[in-house]
């Protein structure tokens, strides 16, 4: 590379510091560019899983003795048969039949989900019912699990993770450690504590699924996105990232050759 004679270098130098902000954040992300994650490869075998699973979201009502669904998993449903439940509403005397009675094989996602199998869970389909509701009382009566909730980012100093986690867990019976997470989602528009499970005939499909949500969902949250963003740079852009780059990279080289003849010249 051509070094750059004196008044050239300080005319880049005068280029540098007339930047604007833009140009500048356009050249260090180049210069950190080695340091940007490869995006995710998603395989053939996503899009059958997306295919072949459901996915459903489901608010957590432990006012609801049954966890309750729309007809719409019927061909996810396993032991499927005529439902005899009779939901009495909230108000009034009014009931709703519901329409099939199964189990559904699922599992959570979620960045916090750490359950060692899929679950199984028995439902009744409801036509016409606005939110799938998911039901505490076969989690707890039959499937040993309690229920934690706790405020956003309520860091307490020396407490571990639990101490931020939403949802239900089990204790490993010798140890007491929290096993078998499975993680609840805020909704502070509507106020509901969210589930979001996916739903299969085959269990090893929907912990293949739910895995693979739960790192594509922990690599795009709010921080990754803006990491993301700040590592980028647009199309438009690249021709004016590449003059500044060898720009930069032209006065560095003679500032340096500067520094070395002026070393040359130093007698001991």
């Amino acid at each position: 590379m051509a070094l750059l004679s004196d008044s050239q270098a300080e005319f880049t130098k005068d280029i540098i510091d007339q930047l604007s902000e833009k140009d500048l954040d356009n050249l260090l992300k180049v210069l950190g560019a080695e340091t940007q994650e490869k995006p995710i490869e998603i395989s053939d075998t996503y899009y059958d899983l997306l295919r072949l699973c459901k996915i459903v979201k489901f608010v957590f009502d432990t006012g609801c003795s049954t966890t309750l669904t729309m007809p719409d998993v019927h061909n996810m449903l396993i032991n499927q048969r005529d439902s005899r439940l009779s939901i009495s509403l909230a108000h009034g005397k009014t009931s709703v039949s519901a329409a099939k009675h199964g189990q559904l094989i699922s599992y959570p996602i979620g960045a916090d989900a750490a359950i060692s199998q899929p679950l199984k869970i028995a439902v009744d389909t409801v036509p016409g019912l606005n939110q799938s509701l998911l039901s505490f009382s076969e989690f707890y009566e039959v499937m040993g699990y309690n229920v934690h909730l706790a405020q956003p980012y309520d860091h307490v100093q020396g407490s571990n993770s639990n101490h931020n986690f939403s949802g239900m867990y089990r204790r490993q019976p010798d140890t007491g450690d929290w096993i078998d997470k499975i993680p609840f989602i805020y909704d502070s528009v509507n106020h509901q504590w969210i589930v979001e499970l996916v739903i299969s005939k085959d269990g090893k499909q929907a912990k293949s699924l739910g895995d693979i949500l739960t790192s594509r969902r922990f690599r795009n949250n709010k921080y990754s996105r803006k990491m993301s963003k700040a590592m980028s740079v647009s199309v438009t852009d690249v021709p004016t990232v590449h003059a500044l780059l060898a720009t930069l990279t032209a006065s560095m080289c003679h500032q340096d050759n500067r520094y070395l003849g002026r070393i040359s010249h130093v007698r001991c």
